[in-house]
């Protein structure tokens, strides 16, 4: 016969309020580690070396498929680095700003999406002047860029379009004056390029495809043209015209492949002074014109016959 041990009901009780605190405490423990687990995705670092500091925010995880095409910038071992198409470890995402280390200056700052570059990003010297400006998208230069130099002075600027140079862009002197303009496209010389000395032209002309084009023009001081070059893919061709100081030719020629080609004539006060010939670039030598011997003329006289002279030798 077995026996039946009493198990008073407060026992029972007690062993179901303390198996529902469990219960309670696992999920409330699972909420608790999955809300801690999506806070600590986005780490807040610095990392120090002999030059800078940087401060930074690191994910986790990207969301999506790498592009090969861009760089991605990410945080592994204590240390940053730039790949193209990919990247391992904890990719960066939210605000970016790099320290002098001996200074504590800003030398960079911008901000990083899923470890691309997005927005404007800013530059500075260690003295606090801007170096300089550009804006991103999706980790390529997308929008203006200024470029600056001697404390903050602008030098360059103009726009990019996925990392190429694009429409016009300006270059200046460290006072201020505009040096040169030059048009882009897809991050080539295409459209009119001038160039500038102390405010005044001194060259103009037009790119295709980084390559001279059609006519281009060279100015002196007063402004006057001093010379008139066709070009075609690079090259000299076509008509070449050289003045003085004054506006008054003194070298007309013509050019075939960047090569002299045909006539070339040398002016002196507006009068042509020589000519020569050229092919391919070689001086065509002048031919020898040959003396002409005149004929004797007879005068409507016949020279004597053998007879005639035997005739008269007799007589």
């Amino acid at each position: 016969m077995k026996v039946m041990k009493y198990i008073p009901t407060q026992c029972y009780c007690a062993s179901l309020i303390c198996l529902l605190l469990m219960m309670a405490s696992n999920v409330y423990a699972d909420k608790y580690d999955k809300e801690f687990e999506k806070n600590k995705r986005n780490h807040h670092l610095q990392v120090k070396d002999s030059l800078y500091l940087y401060t930074f925010i690191a994910t986790a995880k990207l969301e999506g498929k790498a592009d090969i095409q861009k760089d991605y910038t990410w945080y592994y071992n204590n240390s940053l680095h730039t790949t193209r198409g990919n990247y391992s470890g904890k990719f960066l995402n939210g605000d970016f700003i790099k320290y002098y280390s001996y200074t504590h200056g800003m030398a960079e700052k911008g901000t990083f999406k899923e470890g691309l570059k997005v927005g404007p990003w800013y530059t500075w010297a260690e003295d606090g002047s801007i170096l300089t400006y550009t804006e991103y998208k999706k980790g390529k230069c997308n929008g203006k860029y200024k470029e600056y130099a001697d404390s903050s002075k602008l030098i360059k600027e103009g726009r990019f379009k996925n990392d190429l140079k694009s429409g016009t862009w300006y270059n200046y002197s460290p006072k201020g004056d505009l040096q040169q303009l030059s048009s882009y496209k897809k991050d080539k010389k295409n459209g009119k390029y001038i160039e500038y000395v102390d405010g005044r032209k001194v060259l103009k002309g037009k790119y295709k495809n980084s390559q001279k084009k059609g006519f281009w023009k060279t100015y002196g001081k007063t402004g006057k043209l001093l010379s008139l070059t066709q070009y075609k893919n690079g090259d000299k061709n076509g008509l070449c015209i050289e003045k003085d100081s004054l506006g008054q030719k003194e070298r007309v020629c013509w050019y075939k492949k960047g090569k002299l080609n045909g006539k070339c004539k040398k002016y002196k006060d507006g009068k042509v002074i020589s000519v020569e010939k050229y092919k391919d670039g070689k001086l065509v030598p002048e031919k020898k014109k040959e003396e002409k011997v005149a004929p004797k003329k007879d005068n409507g006289k016949k020279g004597k016959t053998k007879k005639e002279k035997t005739k008269q030798n007799k007589n």
